[in-house]
């Protein structure tokens, strides 16, 4: 922050110790560039008022092709110039080893989780390994080709969500009473609701013994 202008905003400080900012034939304003690159380094003599073009011009022939795409929106280049220079960009990041898919920064990762201790990945590869034997010796429990799925319980964090469990699969027949007209109906969940126009939440709660009447429904 400039001690005298009471700001870190590089645009104002350029105005209060330089000038005003000057506009281009098309009346857009300048961009302030930082001449070593350092965005917090708001000193009056480290910026300089140039033009958009001049501006992607700098960048460009430093090689900071992620400034150059940002400019290049602002430009209104076309689609293919804005690609190419992305494609740059990723490169640049690949051979500098900070891409994300850059194999030097993962070697970098792994020696951090070693030094601190985290074996996370070592111990994803080891259940991963463990899952595909599993799935080798036909031993793993999604896989049921020699199980009577008829007698299958699905694990405790699916019950009731997925399944055979699922409310859309209960084959069980149900009676219902109406408590006005005393008509008393007969089937699984899917049919009673078509024939009492009863919802899916309505059903559930009164199969459950939450609900002991619903719209003149009652289970008996």
């Amino acid at each position: 922050m400039c001690k005298y202008c009471g700001t870190n905003k590089h645009r104002k400080i350029y105005e209060n110790h330089v000038g005003p900012i000057p506009k281009d034939e098309n009346n857009r304003s300048y961009d302030i560039h930082h001449i070593d690159g350092k965005h917090n380094n708001n000193d009056p003599n480290n910026l300089i008022a140039v033009t958009i073009q001049e501006h992607y011009d700098i960048h460009k022939k430093q090689g900071d092709y992620g400034a150059c795409l940002a400019l290049a929106k602002r430009m209104k280049l076309t689609p293919e110039e804005r690609s190419a220079m992305a494609r740059k960009q990723q490169l640049e990041r690949s051979k500098k080893g900070i891409h994300n898919f850059s194999s030097e920064r993962n070697r970098a990762l792994i020696a951090m989780r070693k030094a601190r201790g985290d074996f996370k990945g070592e111990f994803a590869e080891k259940s991963r390994i463990r899952q595909f034997n599993k799935v080798k010796n036909e031993s793993h429990p999604w896989l049921a080709k020699n199980r009577d799925l008829r007698n299958y319980t699905p694990p405790m964090h699916f019950k009731g969500v997925t399944g055979l469990n699922h409310p859309k699969s209960d084959k069980t027949f149900y009676n219902l009473e109406n408590i006005i007209t005393g008509e008393i109906v007969t089937g699984t969940r899917k049919e009673l609701m078509l024939k009492t126009q009863l919802n899916d939440d309505a059903m559930s709660k009164l199969i459950r013994g939450k609900y002991k009447h619903r719209r003149n429904w009652r289970l008996v």
